[in-house]
């Protein structure tokens, strides 16, 4: 009876968790919706209204509605408190998971220029601790009202500006990000991806480079506006998805600067997760998310910044973030990496000593077959080497050629010997290569080279296994 109730437990319990990762799934579907159905919503519904139902004349309505409205997201936006705090977006966070991080705080005297690194693929890291409560942002940093901003086109978009606004979404320019930070109020802070579209085409799980070293107009407008610099780093934002390498300089890479140079966005190509499998879709992979912030930079407010100060500015900046990365990169992403790449090592070393071991398998057994073959010592002198010799070199790292009917050739560490049948059917290894190998192969082993002569006083230690 009591086996029972457990099984009855643990059936339960597993039942439980599938059911909690699937709404988990549905909340990252709904993040989905807001990046990318709110594009398509912005193409259709005009259309649709136009051509297909009589209620045309909302479109009417609501072009006096953009004419009217069209400076809000220069002037602040229009958050809706209640959709940024939606249960939704916990429950979307807990997918990765993901979770904030605080080193320092942030004081509601001052205003604040976050810098949030790496782009990756969406910036979902810097979205769900800015636009939404799903970090628990303004609890960890009470008296903060925090912007996010985004490049200018998606709220220049019909209805998909309504979606950003609602959202605490402000364009990337700089007189929206001026007139927030400028006002007399303080406590205010604005979130800026640093690295643009150009770096969402390096966000790759083994990549951590970043594009920083000439982006200096977040600089400028801190010293400008007095606001302090805060250095974000999302630990796993790379990792979210899977993108096609896209090298500097190949046609793939050219293809993406072009595009981004014409609208403004990059197109990376790449998948991530699926609904009903963790391999293959277009939702992020459960990959831990950690936002952390550091410690913020103090500036102080210059009317009319020059170079020298703009470039000692941006060198602290760059600084702490690198400082912030080091401090943390052993507890979250990186050490994982680490791993990875160890395992990876393992896996490799392991494969060569499967190879080794089946050609010292093949060489033994042409050793066994050939034993009786003998050269006198001047052939010895000219360079030809008997099978007796070979013995001596088992444990090399061999492989075969494409063999013929009487001849075969052998290669080890920087050697090359040719198997040739004599006149008197005796069979021959001719050394054609004389070169000192770069690595020895048996521990301890003491061999003469089988090109040298047999009366030669000159040997190799070949100690060192690799």
């Amino acid at each position: 009876m009591r086996s029972v109730r457990l099984y009855t437990v643990m059936v339960l319990a597993s039942v439980g968790a599938f059911i909690d990762r699937r709404i988990e799934t549905f909340c990252v579907l709904y993040f989905w919706f807001l990046f990318f159905g709110t594009l398509f919503v912005a193409l259709i519904i005009p259309v649709y209204l136009l051509f297909f139902t009589s209620y045309w004349w909302l479109l009417g309505l609501y072009a006096v509605w953009y004419y009217y409205d069209i400076e809000t997201p220069y002037k602040g936006g229009r958050p809706w408190t209640w959709l940024q705090n939606l249960p939704l977006m916990q429950k979307g966070a807990r997918y990765f998971p993901a979770k904030l991080v605080k080193t320092a705080e942030l004081s509601p005297k001052n205003n604040y220029i976050i810098g949030s690194h790496p782009h990756g693929i969406m910036s979902i890291g810097i979205y769900l601790s800015l636009s939404t409560g799903a970090n628990g942002f303004t609890k960890i940093f009470p008296g903060i009202t925090t912007r996010l901003s985004i490049l200018d086109f998606n709220l220049k978009m019909p209805f998909r500006r309504e979606v950003c606004l609602a959202l605490g979404m402000i364009p990337a320019a700089k007189k929206a990000i001026t007139h927030f930070l400028k006002g007399e109020k303080k406590g205010y802070a604005i979130g800026l991806v640093i690295g643009g579209a150009e770096e969402a085409l390096d966000a790759n799980h083994d990549n951590f480079d970043l594009t920083l070293k000439n982006r200096k107009g977040f600089i400028k407008i801190a010293l400008t506006t007095g606001a302090h610099l805060v250095p974000v780093y999302n630990f796993g934002e790379n990792s979210l998805f899977t993108q096609v390498k896209s090298e500097r300089g190949t046609f793939l890479r050219m293809f993406q600067t072009t595009v981004k140079k014409l609208f403004g966005f990059s197109p990376p190509i790449y998948h991530g997760s699926g609904v009903f499998n963790n391999y293959f879709g277009f939702l992020p992979y459960r990959v831990p998310l950690v936002t952390v912030v550091g410690a913020p930079i103090a500036v102080q407010k210059v009317t009319n910044p020059t170079t020298e100060q703009i470039d000692e500015l941006h060198r602290k900046y760059c600084e702490a973030l690198t400082k912030l990365f080091d401090e943390h990169k052993t507890k979250y992403d990186c050490f994982d990496m680490d791993k990875e790449m160890q395992r990876q090592e393992r896996r490799k070393r392991r494969e060569q000593e499967k190879v080794r071991l089946r050609n010292e398998e093949r060489i033994a057994d042409i050793i066994e077959a050939e034993a009786d073959s003998t050269l006198s010592d001047s052939e010895l002198a000219g360079g030809i080497a008997t099978s007796a010799e070979l013995p001596h070199i088992v444990g090399s790292t061999m492989h075969f050629a494409n063999s013929q009917r009487n001849k075969r050739k052998l290669q080890f560490s920087g050697y090359a010997y040719t198997k040739h049948r004599t006149a008197n059917d005796k069979i021959h290894w001719r050394c054609e290569r004389h070169q000192k190998p770069s690595t020895a192969t048996v521990t301890g082993l003491e061999v003469r080279p089988p090109f040298l002569p047999r009366k030669s006083s000159k040997k190799w230690d070949l100690t060192e296994l690799k």
